[in-house]
């Protein structure tokens, strides 16, 4: 169990709160608490804040919180797992070129200016 889960837990037992009591006062999901005082999950500041505000604590619990990366002085993580994967696919797609990039036969003709004439069809433009 986590810092922040053994502070919580020890003011859920003061004040006499179980896990779905503190969700119903705290506005978050049973599961979450209960992951909160497992140690399973880290709150972000403004959750353990609220929690401190369900549970009257004075401040407890928000000072118990970890404090994000950026805040303490080390540069925020490298985006990894599937984040980059699809912050990578979305360039290559973007770009229209990489490996995998196929494209189809008739592209060609896509690609090639259009504009209307006067009766309002489309046709290939002179270049």
């Amino acid at each position: 169990m986590g810092e922040f889960g053994g502070e919580l837990a020890r003011w859920m037992q003061a004040r006499n709160a179980g896990v779905r009591e503190l969700a119903r006062r705290s506005g978050y999901t049973a599961s979450y608490i209960s992951q909160l005082r497992g140690g399973k999950r880290m709150p972000s500041p403004h959750a353990a804040a609220d929690l401190d505000d369900a549970l009257g604590a004075g401040g407890a619990l928000a000072a118990a919180a970890p404090v994000p990366a950026r805040e303490a002085g080390r540069p925020a993580a490298r985006p990894d797992g599937l984040a980059a994967q699809i912050a990578a696919i979305l360039a290559v797609l973007i770009a229209g070129t990489g490996p995998g990039v196929a494209r189809h036969p008739s592209s060609r003709r896509h690609s090639r200016r259009i504009c209307r004439n006067r009766t309002g069809h489309y046709k290939p433009r002179d270049m």
